[in-house]
């Protein structure tokens, strides 16, 4: 029969070993780094050309996608990317650009991009490279796209298609805010406040769960919009991408 002395020591080395940090998990696309950035560049060219505009190389742009495809790339990095800089610098474009590749490679590595692939052999993928499909596909996040002046609209209670699509913004794997401060931070229902970004940002903070946030906001001023909470947060989660170029935007 086992003494009390040697349960309770078993029950401690127990407690000890659930109470050990655990640092949490992060995806990693299953890219080289080089791989993801001429994927980025092809992906914000695209943004870029889709909307009329002619495409300029930009040194500051072409050192930020490379920054994005490295932390893209590695699990080790903070949960969060912030992009911050002036109107016009590309933020939203980079932001969209990442969604495009990320939706991308869930095509590629899916069904359909299988199929592609066996179509340009003719002839059937083994069982273990449809595995190695499967698991890149796993890997890679399907991205979620929100504009920040939308919330306001989608976040009160009365709303409640709103609030289903609020619900998705919280729980989704990997999630894009572009354009944060553009909106108003509190919005009143029925004589009660509400802050749709705030409560976005800290409800994810409580998860890890990976986000990217594009924004014209300084430091001082995320602090003054969405109080020190939020800032304190996005210090401990968030890698800063800063975008020092001018407007790209021109007069005809």
């Amino acid at each position: 029969m086992t003494d009390l002395t040697t349960l309770i020591q078993s029950a401690f080395n127990n407690a000890s070993a659930n109470l050990a940090p655990r640092k949490p998990t992060r995806y990693a696309l299953p890219l080289t780094a080089e791989q993801v950035e001429n994927l980025l560049a092809a992906a914000y060219r695209a943004e870029v050309e889709s909307r009329g505009c002619t495409f300029e190389h930009s040194e500051t742009i072409a050192r930020n996608i490379a920054s994005v495809a490295r932390w893209l790339t590695d699990r080790e990095r903070r949960p969060w990317l912030l992009l911050a800089g002036g109107l016009g610098s590309g933020k939203s474009t980079l932001a969209r650009a990442i969604c495009r590749v990320l939706s991308e490679l869930k095509r590629s590595f899916g069904r359909e991009g299988i199929e592609q692939e066996q179509e340009r052999r003719q002839a059937c993928l083994s069982l273990e490279e449809i595995a190695v499909y499967e698991a890149a596909q796993k890997a890679v996040p399907l991205p979620t796209y929100v504009a920040a002046a939308v919330l306001p609209k989608i976040a009160i209670p009365s709303n409640y298609e709103g609030q289903e699509v609020v619900r998705q913004l919280t729980d989704s794997v990997f999630l894009v805010v572009d354009d944060l401060g553009v909106e108003p931070t509190e919005v009143k229902s029925f004589g009660s406040s509400f802050l749709p970004a705030t409560d976005l940002l800290l409800s994810r903070y409580d998860d890890r769960a990976p986000t990217i946030i594009s924004t014209n906001l300084g430091e001082v001023e995320i602090g003054n919009k969405y109080g020190p909470r939020v800032l304190d947060r996005l210090r401990e989660l968030a890698e800063v991408i800063t975008f020092e170029n001018e407007s790209f935007r021109k007069w005809n």
